[in-house]
């Protein structure tokens, strides 16, 4: 991860245990710990379709629970939203290259 992270000029992060969800940008070189949940993109698009009501409440539905506090999983939130098509992370970058937005 830090190899991925390192090539950034931002990622973004979340707690992985909390009763909201926020995501920030951090800027490498500012390392996460094991409580953060890292995902190695930097721009826009993809930020704003994690701070969705939509993606709110996906996650709070396939999210697992620590006591009443909502858990965000890679694996059984992130992975499997349902990003617009065109817009999922893996195909952003390309996306806003062909409309001359910032990467």
């Amino acid at each position: 991860m830090r190899h991925k992270i390192e090539r950034l000029a931002r990622y973004i992060v979340t707690a992985e245990t909390a009763e909201h969800r926020l995501f920030v940008w951090l800027r490498y070189p500012i390392l996460p710990d094991k409580n953060l949940i890292v995902i190695a993109r930097d721009d826009d698009t993809t930020f704003g379709i994690l701070h969705s009501r939509f993606h709110e409440l996906w996650s709070l539905r396939l999210g697992t629970s620590l006591e009443d506090r909502p858990r965000y999983t890679l694996t059984t939130t992130f992975a499997t939203f349902p990003f617009p098509e065109e817009l999922t992370p893996d195909k952003a970058r390309g996306v806003l290259r062909r409309f001359g937005d910032r990467e």
